[in-house]
């Protein structure tokens, strides 16, 4: 899978990248500090978002993780954001669900459990959807060449061979 991780702490960032690449050896991270620089490549369509929800520590104006969640959900309504936070304010989680976020983590001691199970979800169900999209082509080429062959069948008779 290709990650963002949005979070302006340096520490935070770091830790989730290293937590990632232990786990998940295979997937691609992505570390921005702040929201304006990761939705300049949301272009690239990650397979999923961490994001904080304070996003100013160096810059007071930037906007905070809710509205950088109701950018991406409005651009992409189906890429999964896991909103990570210290806020254990119930308003902001329950903002992060009603605009779209996958899920809401609390920064604490078993935050990294939390994350091991919807890493586990998301990644069962990006399995699924492959093979989904797999065998939607198989079925599209199966049914171009039996239509193919019904027409050359009929093409047959019709010239009397």
């Amino acid at each position: 899978m290709k990650i963002f991780v949005i979070d302006d702490e340096h520490f935070m960032r770091e830790s989730l990248k290293a937590f990632i690449n232990q786990n998940y050896p295979l997937d691609e991270v992505t570390v921005f500090d702040n929201g304006a620089e990761a939705l300049g490549q949301l272009y690239t369509r990650p397979d999923l978002v961490i994001l904080d929800y304070h996003l100013n520590l160096d810059n007071h104006e930037a906007e905070n993780g809710i509205e950088i969640l109701k950018k991406i959900t409005a651009a992409f309504p189906s890429m999964p954001v896991i909103f990570l936070s210290a806020q254990e304010d119930p308003r902001v989680a329950a903002d992060s669900i009603k605009y779209g976020a996958y899920d809401y983590v609390v920064k604490n001691e078993n935050a990294h459990n939390r994350l091991q199970l919807l890493f586990k979800k998301i990644h069962s169900y990006n399995q699924l959807n492959s093979k989904s999209g797999w065998h939607q082509t198989l079925n599209i080429v199966l049914t171009v060449l039996v239509a193919g062959l019904i027409l050359g069948i009929i093409v047959m008779r019709i010239m009397g061979m």
